[in-house]
């Protein structure tokens, strides 16, 4: 029998051993050969790819095919260098984007006694290894575009062919995209339809939709995939509050018969921190742990004007507008 504490202590090394997993399906994968300036393999290559925000690096081997795998890649930027013995190093850097499958050949060449690396970007132009097309905005273009309210959704309009209000693809029924946030659905999978509470923009690092020859892991024909903000080794931060009302005044359709437009007011607001864990005098999290939170809430006042037709005096009064009676059977 194992007693409770036992049990307690078993299942946090459970989930502390399964802590390293990458399940997600935004994340990426760099992968590539190592090859010699003759078009050789070199095995047993030192590969090492290394976050320029986190300085978070993880180093494989190449095997006997030249072949080496990052799996499990978060979106951002990086720096990948490439060693082996008798060779002049290879490093260059690369931007990885999310569901991004990056391959970078490294061709290195014979060292020598004095030398400069030529650091340049390898960040890959054409993906050749699927036909899926999807598009891609990443954190910069988050934060400029001009939208109308703070939904993700509404930066679908950027993408050709998807339409925002029912979140589907080149005319598609509904139901035919799915909304998966860092590896989890996050919308109703019977009918579709769109999730309650979408993350806000500030927790959002970037998303893509794939929306032609989508992946066979996705189980809609279009898929919206977001990956989420992470702390970086600079302490980061936004406070925000926008507000849209009447103003001055409202632009009102022809056929609105109020004199005054209804009053709008709109209030949304919110905060969002990011960086390495410190605890002073107990811990140091630079270049090992991080942390990232955002919050945002939205208060909306939008009353509404109808117009309803009643029937006036003079028809309720005349027989002829009234009721139709049945002649008694004989």
């Amino acid at each position: 029998m194992i007693h409770s504490s036992s049990g307690r202590c078993l299942t946090l090394l459970a989930l502390l051993a399964a802590w390293p997993a990458w399940p997600q399906a935004s994340n990426s994968t760099v992968r590539g050969i190592v090859r010699d300036q003759l078009n050789a393999v070199i095995p047993g290559a030192t590969v090492t790819l290394a976050s320029t925000r986190t300085n978070i690096s993880r180093t494989v081997v190449s095997n006997e095919a030249g072949v080496y795998v990052f799996p499990g890649v978060n979106p951002g930027p990086y720096r990948l260098t490439v060693d082996a013995a008798g060779m002049q190093r290879f490093e260059g850097t690369l931007t990885v984007q999310v569901q991004e499958d990056a391959t970078v050949d490294a061709i290195l060449r014979v060292g020598q006694a004095a030398s400069e690396v030529e650091v340049r970007d390898v960040t890959p132009v054409v993906r050749t290894d699927s036909p899926s097309i999807g598009h891609v905005l990443e954190r910069k273009r988050i934060e400029t575009l001009p939208i109308n309210g703070r939904a993700i959704t509404a930066l679908l309009q950027t993408v050709p062919g998807v339409e925002t209000g029912q979140m589907r693809a080149y005319g598609m029924r509904q139901g035919t995209m799915a909304f998966v946030f860092d590896g989890t659905q996050h919308n109703e999978s019977w009918e579709g339809w769109a999730q309650q509470r979408p993350p806000g923009l500030d927790a959002v690092e970037e998303f893509k939709v794939e929306i032609n020859s989508a992946s066979a892991k996705f189980t809609r024909p279009a898929t919206l995939i977001v990956s989420s903000r992470s702390g970086t080794n600079q302490f980061h931060g936004a406070l925000f509050e926008t507000n849209r009302n009447n103003a001055i005044g409202k632009a009102r359709q022809r056929q609105d018969t109020y004199t005054k437009a209804p009053f709008l007011n709109r209030n949304e607001f919110g905060a969002s921190a990011g960086g390495p864990v410190n605890l002073p005098g107990l811990y140091n999290g630079r270049n090992r742990t991080f942390f990232f939170s955002s919050w945002e809430a939205t208060r909306q006042i939008n009353p509404s004007t109808l117009r309803w037709r009643v029937p006036t005096e003079a028809i309720v009064g005349n027989p002829e507008f009234g009721p139709k009676r049945l002649a008694p059977d004989r």
